[in-house]
């Protein structure tokens, strides 16, 4: 074995890849980090709130797709009744813009 591989702390995972050839093979430790009790409710308040969001998100997009929908039927209205429902989809679109803003 290298005498440098013998000052390594991983020293005790150093194993030979066959006699005489010269090639070592060092195996990694990995270790598990958990989180110090203090960290626990920080990380526990960031999935609460990415949580929350996602409930937000899927909320707007389903409201976008409603107000996609209404914006539709506000149109067939408009070419079968006239200019009354011209308001009605001009504030259906900016509704619209608003919430894909928002997302």
């Amino acid at each position: 074995m290298p005498d440098f591989l013998k000052d390594s702390p991983a020293y005790g995972n150093v194993s030979r890849a066959g006699d005489g050839c010269g090639v070592v093979v060092v195996q990694a430790q990995r270790t598990t980090r958990r989180p110090s009790p203090a960290m626990r409710p920080a990380q526990s308040d960031l999935v609460n709130i990415l949580s929350s969001l996602e409930a937000h998100w899927h909320v707007l997009e389903a409201e976008v797709v409603e107000i996609g929908s209404d914006i539709e039927h506000c149109k067939l209205c408009s070419k079968k009744y006239g200019d009354w429902f011209d308001s009605p989809l001009q504030f259906l679109q900016e509704l619209q813009r608003t919430k894909k803003e928002k997302m």
